[in-house]
């Protein structure tokens, strides 16, 4: 499998990230490195409200721009007042609700879904949203999707022929957690299922809801129970990231069967935030690993350990800022 161009003259892999609200030196970093690593794939960014001066660097990528309405600041009265309403009323996702007293057609219920999912996502969640969108407009089906997070993402090696084992491929991280044992992890299950929930899934391992890769359909499927599932819950959290929650609970109560559950490091991926950074290394090239595991694809949250950071930015900087 590869990131070049097929005979339709699109690739066979696409990169996909979301950077609402980010500028280009957010990205820079993810962009440089990606196209440094040989990948010649597609990448798509979910944006709004971007410059002129940031689009003109981006383009400097290849990166497909996917403009989408920016939503009122969370604070906004006309935001504020009906998500608290329709969370009070246990009236989210709206037209699945309606439905159980009106006979209400499958396209409005639709409808009323996003509307009301998206009143209430913050960016982060409200990504998943917006990638359902694409995707299904597309005529183009991708042999491989990435779905990566974008800010604190780089690439050492082309992604496009990273190891997938399955049709769907989730990355665990540090193997010194449970989901009970790191507190965020753990909230977020509290928080959207209760007690009882999260003593079941307590001694699980956590993956991580920021990279993901598989085929196009089996991306879809995903994003589609994912969205469905984080509908259904909204109303009972207030923090923006509860993505990982849901995340974490599908794979670990078998709704997504199929999927790969693969070791920090081991594999495409590596994510650095919990892991211990003295555990990591450094080869003479710049790369980084989690050693006896060969050198990942993917480094992700980089950005939590000062001196890894600072081999990042040292590394791909140049290539960002073009100097």
């Amino acid at each position: 499998m590869s990131g070049r161009p097929g005979p339709s003259g699109r690739s066979h892999t696409l990169v996909l990230g979301a950077a609402l609200g980010f500028d280009f030196d957010t990205v820079a970093l993810f962009l440089a490195s990606l196209r440094a690593s040989g990948y010649e794939g597609d990448i798509a960014l979910l944006v709004h409200d971007l410059s002129e001066s940031d689009r003109t660097r981006i383009s400097r990528f290849r990166v497909e721009l996917i403009a989408v309405a920016q939503p009122w600041p969370a604070d906004h009265l006309l935001r504020r007042i009906p998500r608290v309403a329709l969370r009070r009323m246990g009236l989210l996702p709206l037209g699945t609700r309606l439905a159980r007293w009106l006979p209400l057609p499958a396209s409005l219920r639709g409808r009323l879904d996003r509307w009301s999912a998206l009143l209430v996502h913050p960016p982060g969640t409200s990504r998943y949203l917006h990638y359902l969108d694409f995707l299904s407009r597309l005529e183009h089906r991708y042999e491989r999707i990435v779905l990566s997070d974008v800010k604190d993402v780089v690439f050492q090696r082309d992604p496009s022929l990273a190891p997938a084992p399955a049709p769907l491929n989730f990355y665990l991280e540090s193997s010194r957690y449970s989901i009970g044992a790191e507190r965020q992890n753990a909230a977020w299950i509290r928080q959207l299922y209760g007690e009882d929930a999260l003593a079941r899934i307590s001694a699980c391992p956590i993956s991580c809801s920021g990279t993901t890769i598989g085929e196009h359909r089996a991306i879809f499927a995903y994003l589609e129970l994912l969205v469905a599932e984080m509908n259904r819950v909204i109303g009972r959290v207030r923090d923006p990231g509860f993505d990982q929650g849901v995340h974490n609970w599908l794979i670990h109560t078998g709704r997504l069967p199929a999927a790969a559950l693969v070791g920090n490091g081991l594999g495409a991926v590596l994510t650095m935030g919990i892991e211990d950074p003295l555990a990591l290394a450094e080869t003479e090239g710049g790369d980084i690993l989690l050693p006896p595991h060969p050198i990942p694809s993917i480094v992700h949250q980089y950005n939590w350990h000062p001196r890894w950071e600072a081999v990042v930015r040292r590394r791909f900087i140049g290539l960002a800022t073009g100097s």
